[in-house]
């Protein structure tokens, strides 16, 4: 199974809360991990948000420790003028548009997307994409 995350799905990866243990077994049940790009400064981002300056070094290092076996996906052009399309379509921020784009253009028949935010869970499903969880409120699978 291949599972993509989102920017949500890689922060309970790192910081305990509720929809963590469905995150963890995500991470271990896939054969493949890809994100978008844009996950990057996503993540340092909320990272320095929920730790503050001084206090984000356990999450960073979390992070760190993980990154490297998940594979990115570049924002082309490509990537960019379907995310255009899909904002036009979904209630979704331009970064969630990117990465549900990044998500439909790996081509890939067994992606399972992970998210936890609600438009962009329902944007996903919407669109044809296997979506985990079940429940993005819950934290279920």
């Amino acid at each position: 199974m291949i599972v993509y995350l989102d920017t949500s799905a890689v922060i309970k990866l790192i910081h305990v809360e509720t929809g963590t243990d469905t995150a963890q077994q995500l991470w271990r049940s896939a054969s493949t991990l890809c994100a978008s790009a844009i996950v990057l400064p996503e993540v340092a981002s909320v990272i320095r948000r929920v730790s503050g300056a001084r206090g984000s070094g356990q999450l960073h290092t979390a992070w760190t420790a993980r990154r490297r076996y998940v594979s990115l996906i570049s924002i082309d052009p490509s990537v960019i003028a379907l995310a255009e399309e899909l904002a036009g379509r979904h209630p979704l921020s331009g970064a969630d548009a990117l990465h549900l784009a990044s998500a439909l253009t790996t081509n890939v028949g067994n992606l399972v997307f992970a998210t936890w935010d609600r438009r962009l869970h329902q944007a996903a499903h919407v669109e044809g994409l296997t979506v985990a969880p079940r429940d993005p409120n819950a934290g279920e699978p």
